[in-house]
């Protein structure tokens, strides 16, 4: 499955499953049929596939593989500078790796809107090289996930 459909689905843009797909999983083969079973068959192995599943743990958000992920995100901080004379304030996502290089991210910011006159929303230095996705659709929130075909391992902004 193309990177940039499940970064539109990760950052909310998008919904599943994908466009064309009737279905969450593929299998290979896709069918198979039996007349008058009666006995065991052997070697009637499959193979399933999720997806946009690029970790393998979708299914299992509470499971001991998802809560190790978990710790292994990297550090991720918002700065937030003061307003200028013009009253704009300037907010930066900064990922620092610590040692430990990723490939992707995803994250939800929250605003106020009713503090909020404009957003103006430049991609950073991390967004490349890879595939960079921002929904902004929904008042009050910013997602944006990321994927790279490189990775990081030096501090930078996204």
């Amino acid at each position: 499955m193309d990177a940039a459909l499940i970064l539109d689905v990760v950052s909310g843009r998008a919904t599943l499953p994908f466009p064309n797909a009737t279905s969450w999983w593929l299998f290979t083969p896709e069918r198979r049929s039996y007349t008058a079973l009666s006995a065991d068959q052997p070697n009637q192995d499959f193979t399933a596939i999720m997806l946009g599943d690029v970790s393998g743990n979708a299914l299992a958000a509470a499971s001991p593989v998802q809560q190790t992920l978990a710790a292994e995100v990297p550090y991720l901080t918002v700065q937030v500078s003061s307003p200028d004379r013009n009253g704009w304030v300037e907010a930066r996502v900064i990922a620092h790796p610590q040692g430990r290089p990723f490939l992707s991210v995803a994250m939800t910011l929250h605003y106020d809107p009713a503090r909020t006159a404009e957003l103006a929303l430049t991609p950073g230095d991390l967004t490349s090289p890879g595939a960079f996705r921002l929904n902004t659709a929904q008042n009050g929130r910013i997602r944006l996930a990321l994927a790279r075909t490189q990775p990081v391992t030096e501090p930078g902004e996204l």
